[in-house]
C-alpha cells in the first residue's frame, strides 16, 4: 500500500486552474480513454516509435524546436503512456529549461544579443511545448519556465508598446492565454489583449496559415471571456479563408 500511494497516478493531468467562461458543445473523453485503430493508430505508433523516441536533441535545442516535439510528444504520452517516450520527453524538457536566460528568454543566443524589439513570437512553440509538458507531469520547473518566458514577452512588449513588429506576433496569444488559464496571472490575460486589440487595429495581408493562427488566439480570448466580438472575428477569419482556399483549389483544378 505504501508503494502504491508513492507512487503517480499514470495518466494523472494537471488542468488549468482558471476555467473558460465559455462551455465547450464538444468535450470529448480524456485522451487515455480513447482506443484508435486502424491507419490514424498505426500511423500514430510509427510515429512515435520511428520519431519521436529517437529525436536529435542537440538538433532540436539548436533549430528551435524543442517546443515544438513537447507539444507533439505530450500529446502521444498522454494517449499511449510509453515510458520510452516519456524518458525523451523528461530528457529534452530539462535540456531546454537549462537553456533558459535569466530575462526568460530561450535558445541558444546570450542575452546580450537579444532585442527587446526582436520577433517574440519565437517563444510561442517553447512555451507551448513547456505547458504541454506540466500538462502531462506536473513538473513545477515546466511551470515555472513558462511563467519566465511570460515575463520576457510582457517585457519585450513593454519595450515597443504601440509598435507591431511582425503579423507571426499575434500568434502568441493562445499560448498566452493558456499560460493565464495555467497561473491565474491576469497580466498575461491583459498581454493577449493588447497583443489582439494592436493586430485588429492595423489589418495586414499575410499568409493563410498565419490568419488561422490569429484565429486560434481569438478563440481563446472567446473561450475565456465570453466576449462575443472575439467568436465573431474568428469566425469571419475563417470565413474568408476557407473561401480563398477554395477558390484558389478551383483555379488549380481549372488548370
Amino acid at each position: 500500500l505504501a508503494v502504491l500511494m508513492a507512487t503517480p497516478l499514470v495518466g494523472a493531468t494537471v488542468e488549468p486552474t482558471i476555467l473558460n467562461a465559455v462551455t465547450d458543445r464538444y468535450r470529448p473523453i480524456a485522451v487515455d480513454q480513447q482506443k484508435l485503430g486502424g491507419l490514424l493508430a498505426s500511423r500514430m505508433r510509427a510515429n512515435s516509435e520511428g520519431y519521436l523516441e529517437h529525436v536529435n536533441d542537440k538538433l532540436l535545442l539548436e533549430s528551435g524546436n524543442a517546443g515544438r516535439f513537447l507539444d507533439a510528444a505530450a500529446n502521444v504520452y498522454e494517449y499511449n503512456h510509453d515510458p520510452r517516450l516519456k524518458s525523451v520527453l523528461d530528457r529534452v524538457a530539462k535540456e531546454l529549461i537549462a537553456q533558459q536566460q535569466s530575462d526568460g528568454s530561450v535558445g541558444t543566443e546570450s542575452e546580450g544579443q537579444r532585442s527587446a524589439a526582436a520577433d517574440v513570437s519565437a517563444h510561442k512553440f517553447d512555451l507551448i511545448g513547456l505547458l504541454a509538458y506540466y500538462h502531462i507531469t506536473g513538473d513545477p520547473t515546466a511551470l515555472a519556465a513558462s511563467k519566465k518566458v511570460g515575463e520576457f514577452l510582457l517585457s519585450s512588449f513593454r519595450a515597443v508598446p504601440g509598435q507591431r513588429n511582425g503579423f507571426s506576433e499575434v500568434s502568441i496569444v493562445e499560448p498566452v492565454v493558456s499560460l493565464y488559464r495555467y497561473t491565474g496571472d491576469t497580466r498575461y490575460l491583459e498581454l493577449a489583449k493588447s497583443v489582439e486589440a494592436l493586430w485588429s487595429q492595423q489589418p495586414s495581408s499575410a499568409p493563410d496559415y498565419e490568419h488561422l493562427s490569429h484565429a486560434l488566439g481569438l478563440i481563446a480570448l472567446y473561450r475565456v471571456t465570453g466576449d462575443e466580438p472575439y467568436r465573431r472575428t474568428a469566425t469571419a477569419i475563417w470565413t474568408s479563408t476557407r473561401s480563398e482556399e477554395r477558390r484558389v483549389g478551383k483555379e488549380c483544378r481549372s488548370r
